[in-house]
């Protein structure tokens, strides 16, 4: 139950990154995945780096540099489809929760920490030390997984305080998901529209 709660936790945040990098192309006529929006970003990150740069914050980046100048010049041919895979993976996490395979919730960790990884090597931001554990629930997850009713009905009954209480934050996180995307400009921490 507590590893389905933290699933289920993380791909909300990252379905309203997903769903808000859509939301604000249709809103602007633009896609945000046509290129141009990561070639700004790694226009940046070229601003923050030089030949001799090989980490960001810490985390190893060997060549950042010679990459971000080669996928800066090509925004259609490399970053269009980056930033494509970037919103689906995004804005479909949650299709993760259906999943029951220990060796699939693994994989999708993979490339979660690979997605992170990227952004520490082309932007100079690292997310891999802050999101990367944040895949332990993935990680961890057992080689086959109970399903939803059976988890909360044992979390339920073993603790049913303890299971309210993440019923009602993962109930919170969602809600606060979905109605931050209408005040963009609100601030509700712990809580995020992005």
């Amino acid at each position: 139950f507590t590893v389905r709660m933290l699933q289920l936790i993380l791909t909300v945040a990252y379905c309203g990154a997903g769903v808000s990098k859509i939301t604000s192309s249709i809103k602007a006529g633009r896609q945000w995945w046509d290129g141009s929006t990561m070639q700004a970003i790694l226009l940046e990150g070229l601003y923050l780096s030089t030949p001799k740069t090989h980490s960001s914050f810490g985390v190893p980046t060997p060549g950042s540099h010679a990459l971000q100048q080669l996928f800066v010049r090509y925004p259609r041919l490399l970053l269009a489809p980056m930033s494509a895979v970037a919103v689906v993976f995004e804005a479909f996490a949650p299709a993760m929760l259906f999943v029951t395979s220990g060796t699939v919730a693994r994989a999708f960790a993979a490339l979660g920490v690979k997605f992170h990884y990227g952004i520490a090597v082309l932007q100079n931001v690292d997310f891999v030390s802050w999101w990367g554990a944040a895949y332990a629930p993935f990680i961890l997850a057992p080689p086959v997984m109970p399903s939803w009713a059976d988890a909360t009905r044992a979390a339920f009954a073993l603790a049913p305080r303890c299971a309210a209480a993440s019923c009602l934050y993962a109930a919170a996180h969602i809600a606060a998901t979905v109605a931050l995307r209408f005040f963009p400009s609100v601030e509700c921490l712990p809580f995020s529209a992005f």
